[in-house]
């Protein structure tokens, strides 16, 4: 006598995401209830009526997906009522900062830790990055940055790891040098993570010598 998510979004909303990702059986059972805004429970002979709204999210091309077999047509344009398509991440990096201190308020305080702040510089990192993995990506890197950061504040040092690819893949500026030391310094911090702050074992890696690698610590303001 349990009752599922159907009914329990009765006279409200139900989201279902990655809809893209659905076997062909649940398809049916789910254009079904739409169409009739009724089911019967598993297992049960009572028919229970709903009025639910449901929107659906996908990062799947369902349209390339009906045509291979893989998406019922008639459930893509049920549910294709009013359509809303968000560009990737990396084609907004205006939100960036916003989704930034949306998952800095969720992680901060959690874990036994306490991050309040971000610098600058670290926040300048992210909106800098393509993202390929969109916003969880996104949401990793603040919720690791989090528990790894030794202060109340995360520098680029302490998203560096996550960070390969310093520079946008498009738009942005052009100049090599800062380019260069954006890869630079993340390669520094990388290192010195990696090998638990030991100068030499970093610079070993790196193919530099201990004495340079404290030049390159003072020059991007990092901490062994």
């Amino acid at each position: 006598m349990r009752s599922g998510r159907f009914e329990l979004a009765d006279g409200g909303t139900l989201f279902l995401d990655e809809i893209g990702e659905m076997a062909p059986a649940l398809q049916l059972k789910l254009l079904r209830a739409l169409q009739e805004r009724a089911f019967e429970r598993v297992g049960g002979a009572a028919t229970v009526s709903v009025d639910v709204r449901v929107v659906a999210a996908t990062h799947r091309d369902l349209e390339t997906a009906m045509g291979e077999g893989r998406f019922r047509e008639d459930l893509y344009y049920r549910l294709n009522v009013v359509r809303i398509d968000v560009p990737p991440l990396r084609a907004r990096p205006e939100d960036v900062p916003a989704l930034v201190e949306h998952f800095l308020a969720r992680y901060g305080c959690r874990d036994g830790g306490r991050v309040v702040s971000i610098t600058p510089e670290a926040r300048a990192a992210l909106q800098a990055h393509p993202w390929p993995g969109n916003v969880r990506q996104l949401e990793n890197v603040i919720h690791r940055a989090t528990i790894l950061c030794e202060s109340d504040t995360i520098g680029v040092e302490d998203v560096a790891l996550e960070l390969s690819s310093p520079v946008p893949e498009t738009g942005g500026s052009l100049d090599l040098r800062a380019a260069l030391d954006r890869v630079e310094r993340d390669l520094v911090a990388r290192a010195l993570r990696e090998h638990h702050g030991n100068l030499t074992a970093a610079g070993r890696a790196l193919g530099i010598d201990r004495n340079l690698l404290r030049s390159k610590l003072r020059k991007h303001g990092l901490r062994p």
